[in-house]
């Protein structure tokens, strides 16, 4: 190029794949200096088309000429902010993804389409909750912790910290998010909740002191509701959003203040395409904005109790219930020595018979849907397996089918053995719908509710469910971790937890730790009101360490005892992980794969690398599955190492990649 010439900007895009920024000119007509950091833009990639979001502009390291011209600029406004923008860009670095993958992760599909946003706003206008500003609802009487929670975390609404809101169940946390969200607004507020089964008791609480000023964001929402809720954040009309993982990546006007409720709960980890923490994206987002967060759990994760110790968070303790209502009481049944039928001991039954007698509610928990796990015939020991991934089918009674719950392969259950043509062939073990059918058969004058992901497909079932328990209409509630969470009853003053031994000797170093949120949750239903409540435990293990503990001294006991454990086996928080997850149809070539990315980190200091090991199962889907894990005592050592392979190329048929602090090892 002759000297004195300068090779003109460029657009730097991102698109929503898993590549790294594109290069674009201008669309023709339309000046590089009218077109904005963070606006849409409409481009040609290979004989498709795509929108993109420019993400800088600078000069390109190919030739002009070979550089297309983009299409059209939908919108004469940014999307995104330079500020938002940088966020995107850390999270990039940080989870070893690309950015364009990171920004459509949380973007409405309807903004992919070459129209401009006034334009597709129009087509459909959406009224997404049903609100009665006439009759808000008043603040309730709080605690003298409840007080002092508030007042630390409104005193510092203009700067950055990090609180967690550690409150027993039934405690009040969200009295405490609600009257901190009083004094926030009109600044806008986001409440993430892990999941969409807690999105009507939230929102309606949300929505009764607030009416107007909130609204919700999540995956069931249709297309056009969700480009509402987008743009109600995006220019202000709204205040306060509700809402799940994706709801993290609105583009807030103003945002002053970011609230985590139950944020221990996996959940929050995207498991597929962009494998972010909701939890951490959004304690690094409050950070860059210099506003508060607020992490609220019953049973906070290691990490966040590690960063309490650490003082990077600051713990405000919730440890009563309103109301003077006390915690339940806790029985161990030993399936050992007491016997069962269909799964229930005599003491449960006898309980039930008991609070049902005096027109309470029951809430049974089984983190097993289906009506067996296992489907066995009882001569030859042949166990019927899923072709896909190898894993036992689950027998559904409902549809007299199997099905295998990770590759979605369906059944129909075998009139006789494949093995040795045996009609002995029968469903073992406890799910949902065996519970369901014993108990029918017990009380058939009572009204019982089944709340899995086989009865629950929409979120108005949900709520119609919900509403069913709530009125007095369900006697007994049976369910899995879709009813262990958040959920508020107040007539239930009985529940029993019908089998949890799996998660206390599990591989996953992570399961003991999930085992005990989920018996401390499900717990936490009992006695929420002013009546007292109580739990029975069933179990073939009364005497294992991490049970006793949790019996003995409550979340807190058992969680200083894994936090020493944790410490001296040298596993996070006091280390940190990342699993390097490949898969392919071949089980050579994906061992091979991460054999050489073992070779070729093994050169980079301070760090540990095991593997490569198969998780659980070998297949999955077809594919064969196998993991690398790094692990390091600081997060830059880890951060260092995993830069190592972002020009790694691996075989095209196999398929891997990093996931950052898995919350699962499997």
């Amino acid at each position: 190029m002759p000297v004195g010439l300068q090779k003109p900007l460029v657009l730097k895009l991102a698109l929503g794949l898993p590549l790294p920024l594109f290069d674009y000119l201008p669309p023709l007509g339309i000046e590089i200096d009218d077109i904005e950091i963070g606006m849409r833009v409409y481009v040609p990639i290979g004989k498709k088309q795509a929108m993109g979001i420019v993400i800088d502009k600078s000069v390109s390291d190919f030739k002009v000429s070979q550089l297309k011209h983009a299409l059209s600029i939908p919108d004469k406004f940014s999307l995104f902010s330079k500020d938002m923008i940088h966020w995107f860009k850390q999270a990039a670095d940080y989870y070893h993804s690309p950015l364009g993958e990171v920004i459509f992760t949380g973007l409405p599909v309807l903004l992919k389409k070459n129209l401009p946003l006034n334009e597709l706003l129009s087509t459909k206008k959406n009224k997404l909750l049903k609100t009665d500003p006439s009759t808000p609802e008043q603040s309730l009487v709080l605690t003298d912790e409840q007080h002092v929670a508030i007042g630390e975390i409104t005193s510092n609404l203009n700067q950055f910290s990090c609180y967690l809101l550690k409150g027993i169940t039934g405690s009040g946390k969200t009295e405490v998010y609600l009257q901190a969200i009083e004094q926030c607004l009109p600044k806008q507020v986001l409440i993430l909740i892990p999941e969409i089964a807690l999105a009507p008791q939230t929102c309606q609480r949300v929505i009764d002191r607030f009416g107007e000023k909130a609204t919700i964001y999540h995956s069931q929402l249709t297309p056009s509701q969700k480009l509402t809720a987008w743009h109600d954040a995006f220019s202000g009309k709204k205040q306060i959003v509700v809402g799940t993982r994706s709801a993290l990546f609105l583009p807030f006007q103003e945002l002053g203040m970011i609230i985590v409720d139950e944020e221990h709960d996996q959940s929050f980890k995207q498991q597929e395409g962009f494998l972010f923490s909701a939890r951490d994206m959004a304690i690094l987002r409050a950070k860059l904005l210099n506003i508060p967060i607020v992490l609220g759990s019953a049973t906070p994760s290691l990490e966040s109790l590690y960063n309490c110790q650490l003082n990077r968070f600051k713990p405000l303790i919730l440890s009563k219930r309103p109301n003077s209502a006390i915690l339940p009481t806790v029985q161990i049944i030993d399936t050992n020595v007491e016997k069962l039928t269909q799964g229930l001991s005599e003491r449960l039954v006898s309980a039930i018979i008991q609070t049902l007698g005096v027109n309470q509610q029951v809430l049974l928990f089984i983190n097993r849907r289906g009506f067996a796990p296992t489907v066995m015939c009882v001569q030859c020991f042949w166990q019927a397996r899923c072709p896909r991934c190898e894993g036992r089918l689950t027998y559904h009674l409902q549809y007299n089918r199997l099905s295998c719950h990770v590759c979605e392969v369906r059944q129909p259950f075998p009139a006789q053995c494949p093995g040795c043509q045996s009609t002995q062939i029968k469903p073992i073990g406890l799910g949902t719908e065996r519970i369901e059918a014993e108990l029918e058969s017990l009380f058939p004058y009572a009204n019982i509710a089944r709340i899995d992901s086989d009865t629950i497909t929409t979120s108005k079932k949900l709520k119609n469910a919900l509403a069913k328990i709530n009125s007095g209409e369900s006697q007994i509630l049976i369910g899995t971790q879709l009813l262990a969470k958040g959920h508020h009853f107040p007539n239930v003053t009985l529940v029993g937890i019908i089998h949890i031994d799996s998660g206390l000797y599990s591989a996953d170093f992570r399961a003991t730790e999930r085992t005990a949120q989920l018996i401390t949750q499900v717990s936490g239903r009992a006695g929420r009101a002013n009546q007292p409540g109580a739990v029975y435990l069933q179990t073939a293990l009364p005497t294992h360490p991490l049970l006793q503990a949790i019996l003995s001294g409550g979340y807190d006991a058992f969680a200083d005892f894994i936090l020493t454990e944790r410490q001296q086996s040298h596993l996070p928080p006091f280390s940190h992980l990342a699993i390097i997850r490949a898969k392919g149809k071949s089980k050579d070539k994906v061992l091979s794969t991460l054999s050489m990315m073992k070779s070729h980190l093994t050169y980079q200091q301070d760090i540990k690398l095991f593997g490569p090991i198969t998780p659980g199962s070998e297949r999955h889907k077809d594919l064969y599955q196998a993991q690398l894990w790094v692990l390091a005592d600081k997060r830059s050592q880890l951060q260092l190492a995993l830069m190592q392979l972002s020009d790694y190329k691996s075989d095209y048929s196999v398929k891997w990649a990093i996931d950052v602090d898995p919350l699962s090892t499997y």
